[in-house]
């Protein structure tokens, strides 16, 4: 959305990222970089030339670990089946 309302994709990842966490001050987290908070988002292709690059994520790293998407998306399914009365949220998009 941010692409489309005049962002070019570097600007739009930055607006995401790196410039919320400057904003507020988080000094842990916005970058790649040595000592910050190792939560990383994988994609195939180049999101600074495709923003829709971010579609297609290969891999999600929270704090350095891996994280299992599959089990997450289980794990949501669960949680939302334990409560009928809530809107549903709909998980992740599978990796393409």
């Amino acid at each position: 959305m941010l692409v489309r309302a005049g962002l070019t994709p570097p600007e739009a990842l930055a607006a995401a990222t790196s410039v919320p966490a400057t904003c507020f001050r988080l000094d842990d987290r916005g970058r790649i970089a040595p000592g910050k908070r190792a939560d990383l988002l994988l994609v195939e292709g180049d999101p600074t030339v495709d923003i829709k690059a971010t579609r297609r994520i290969a891999g999600v790293w929270k704090l350095g670990v891996p994280v299992d998407r599959e089990a997450y998306r289980e794990q949501v399914e669960k949680q939302q089946a334990k409560r009928p009365d809530r809107p549903r949220c709909h998980p992740a998009p599978k990796a393409v």
